[in-house]
């Protein structure tokens, strides 16, 4: 027996997250829908508005009351266009019923108006549909495949500079961690999102909330006032050598207990490059969710180098990273 969490992107999906039945009761919920190929699925209860059309894959399962089968003399194509429109979503959203859990339910659904143009005409705003979805789906992986490529470049460029066989290595000398930076994790606190939200519910001025990899959201007050590297603690991509595993953060903020707060004793943006294409194996641990603690940030070894000289790596750097995003849009 599915629900409307098996119905997302089109299709019936995560058939591992579902409730088996016994034979007599599929007999019994099967009586109630007696779902065929064709059919349009339609999600009525929670997350409303969801849909897919039955191509009889798989086998042998019915559905609760969260999902709407409509058997249709409309073409099926045309009319899942319809249930997908702005016009039907909102409408759903807007006179969905109920307190804890809304929904649309199959009165409303029986009444609602939608356009019907003949059946050849159906067909053919299906196909076209249908076509433009196609090229928006070959644009979409080209431009994830772009992203992909551009991200690969960025550490390239990162790697043309940090790499032992760097244009750039008769400058460097390497220095412990602490030689260049200072940690202000002893200023950092978590707020939980439901105190954040009773916090900024009045006018006041707010301020940005920082959490491992970006801004979590606001806050009616700051810890910090400058400029700083924040450095994910946990849930950072730090076996993905392509990824950005730091940021930096101006003004008045406040940052969780997920991000190590940093300010460099000679270049904030030097640090952060070098933090995003060091190599983050054997400094974490954890499976699912890696971990960057204190401890072991303190041991990543520094490259350091005139500060003149570590200002034109970061000019290079940036405008390299310029001319890539130019290229790439």
């Amino acid at each position: 027996m599915l629900s409307a969490t098996n119905i997302n992107d089109d299709k019936i999906c995560d058939l591992n997250k579902v409730r088996c039945i016994t034979k007599d009761e599929y007999k019994t919920q099967n009586e109630r829908t007696k779902i065929q190929n064709g059919d349009i699925l339609l999600t009525i209860v929670g997350t409303m508005g969801r849909s897919c059309i039955y191509s009889g894959v798989p086998k042998n399962v019915c559905f609760q009351r969260s999902v709407s089968v409509l058997t249709t003399l409309i073409d099926n194509n045309y009319l899942k266009i319809v249930f997908d429109s702005k016009y039907i979503q909102d409408y759903m959203q807007f006179n969905a019923i109920g307190t804890a859990q809304k929904g649309f339910y199959l009165n409303q659904l029986s009444n609602l108006i939608i356009p019907v143009p003949p059946l050849n005409e159906q067909i053919r705003i299906s196909k076209i549909i249908s076509n433009v979805k196609d090229k928006i789906s070959i644009i979409t992986v080209n431009l994830k495949d772009i992203e992909s490529i551009t991200q690969e470049i960025r550490f390239k460029i990162l790697e043309s500079v940090f790499d032992e066989n760097s244009s750039y290595k008769s400058y460097f000398k390497k220095i412990s961690f602490e030689d260049d930076v200072e940690i202000f994790d002893y200023i950092r606190k978590p707020i939980n999102s439901s105190e954040r939200e009773k916090r900024i519910q009045n006018d006041q001025k707010l301020y940005p909330y920082y959490g491992s990899t970006s801004q979590a959201g606001y806050i009616d007050d700051y810890l910090l006032d400058g400029e700083f590297v924040l450095l994910g603690e946990d849930a950072a991509p730090f076996l993905d050598r392509n990824a950005e595993k730091s940021y930096i953060v101006k003004g008045k903020f406040w940052v969780n207990n997920h991000a190590h707060i940093l300010k460099s004793k000679t270049n904030n943006k030097f640090l952060k490059y070098y933090l995003d294409w060091f190599d983050y194996q054997g400094y974490v641990s954890g499976t699912t969710r890696l971990k960057l603690n204190q401890q072991m940030m303190k041991k990543i070894p520094l490259l350091t180098c005139d500060i003149s000289i570590k200002k034109q790596i970061v000019f290079f750097i940036e405008q390299s990273f310029q001319l890539l995003n130019l290229i790439s849009q």
